[in-house]
């Protein structure tokens, strides 16, 4: 069991998968996160009863029965701490003197069964359970929050299940398209969810808030990367009067684009903005964290704010888009409008990560076009 687990190669060997389901899952993972095997069950590609039974099959290691997860006792639960369960993603059903029982995703993570064994003094015994179930024994006997996209996954949903997301959450949605569970921000800004109904902003409504749905759709289309810093400005578009996107120059951020009125699109076109140590714009390289308020007081950033037509007073939005741990866009919003709270800054920072995961993929996509053809 040393072996790193590769249950997609698995499932396509076994003639469960095509090629091609693998390659969606796997994509779906690279933009929406979670393990291989939760996406597969969120296409509909395998069922998550039969993706544990394939699993214990293949590792040799017994399913865990998910009844047994629905009263654990106290007891069992405090043999390992908190800081371990929700490292590991690991969760204790069932002891005895010697043993202990222990649900977990992945058992090949021996790393994982080591130190639970170290630390409840208890040899352990590592049973298969689906990923989704464990988050749901973490949230409840730990008081782990489960991550944003399994919020809504209806575990007692009898039919296989595809992705859909809305609002930056994954949902449940019948093979027969019923749209069930569409958040009222997709309702209210016209995202919409099936086959036969188009998804994306009317023309006419160019101000509307966009859905993280609409977000993903238009980053999946993106063929170049001024696309990606199309959707970026455009998402802002409800929330702030004036944007920008900055990109790294050797030691200086540049503005490739800019929204708002004509004064300040003649003051942002081709403006160069230098980091300096004691400005903002150092802050965030370093910290790669975003900034949301007015600027701190010093000349470097009296001069940045001269330089947007912004005053001291003036409250800026600066967001990191990170590649590589590597800051390498920003976005600058500034004068909120109404839509604005404090609530929506996390909806940017989702933003972002989804973009940087966009810019990443074109980036791979030109490497590839001038790798040189040995076929030849």
């Amino acid at each position: 069991m040393s072996k790193k687990l590769r249950i997609g190669e698995l499932l396509v060997k076994a003639g469960i998968l095509s090629r091609a389901q693998l390659e969606e899952a796997l994509n779906a993972q690279l933009i929406y996160g979670g393990k291989l095997g939760t996406n597969l069950v969120e296409h509909g590609f395998v069922t998550e009863e039969f993706l544990t039974s394939f699993l214990s099959k293949q590792c040799n290691v017994p399913a865990v029965d998910t009844e047994k997860l629905n009263d654990i006792p106290q007891e069992v639960i405090d043999s390992i701490p908190r800081e371990l369960a929700e490292r590991h993603k690991v969760v204790p059903f069932r002891k005895d003197k010697r043993r202990l029982d222990l649900a977990l995703i992945d058992p090949t993570n021996l790393k994982a069964i080591d130190e639970v064994a170290f630390k409840s003094g208890r040899m352990v015994r590592p049973h298969v359970a689906a990923e989704v179930a464990i988050l749901r024994c973490l949230e409840r006997y730990y008081q782990i929050p489960k991550p944003r996209r399994y919020i809504h996954i209806d575990l007692d949903h009898k039919e296989p299940a595809r992705l859909d997301v809305s609002a930056g959450l994954a949902l449940p949605v019948a093979p027969t398209h019923e749209i069930r569970g569409i958040d009222e921000q997709t309702q209210r800004s016209g995202g919409t969810i099936g086959d036969d109904i188009p998804i994306g902003l009317p023309d006419a409504f160019p101000d509307r808030p966009m859905t993280m749905l609409q977000v993903v759709c238009e980053l999946q289309a993106a063929e170049k990367n001024r696309e990606v810093i199309d959707v970026i400005l455009r998402f802002g578009r409800p929330f702030f009067s004036h944007r920008s996107v900055l990109t790294l120059r050797a030691d200086a951020f540049e503005v490739v684009a800019s929204e708002g009125d004509r004064a300040y699109l003649e003051r942002t076109k081709k403006l160069s903005v230098p980091i300096e140590e004691a400005n903002v714009l150092h802050s965030i390289v370093t910290s790669r964290h975003y900034h949301l308020g007015t600027l701190p007081a010093n000349p470097e950033n009296f001069h940045i704010l001269e330089q947007f037509g912004e005053q001291p007073s003036s409250v800026l939005l600066l967001l990191p888009l990170l590649s590589n741990q590597r800051v390498e866009l920003i976005l600058c919003a500034s004068r909120s409008t109404q839509n604005f709270t404090l609530d929506h800054v996390r909806q940017f920072q989702m933003l972002m990560e989804k973009a940087s995961l966009a810019h990443q993929i074109l980036l791979l996509k030109t490497r590839l076009r001038l790798l040189p053809d040995d076929s030849h």
